[in-house]
């Protein structure tokens, strides 16, 4: 989840919650695979200071995907949650 090591974003994302923790447990709480194992991920998102622009992000990414083509916790929202605001 660590936005970090990818060119498009530069340092821009280095203060984000996300880029902090480990890939590992970041594939926990960002990707669960099972009901509520997303919260701890939701809650961090809630408490970092880059959740508005990342969310933006989120969605202009995933405008044109179909509803089963989006994964994961962005922005504090839920693949589901993030397609109703289509």
């Amino acid at each position: 989840m660590s936005h970090r090591s990818d060119p498009r974003f530069g340092d821009d994302w280095a203060g984000a919650i996300c880029a902090q923790v480990g890939s590992v447990e970041a594939e926990r709480m960002f990707f669960p695979t099972g009901s509520n194992q997303g919260d701890r991920g939701i809650a961090m998102c809630f408490t970092c200071p880059l959740r508005e622009p990342c969310l933006d992000l989120a969605l202009r990414e995933e405008r044109s995907l179909t509803h089963n083509d989006r994964f994961g916790i962005r922005g504090g929202l839920t693949a589901p949650q993030r397609a109703q605001l289509d």
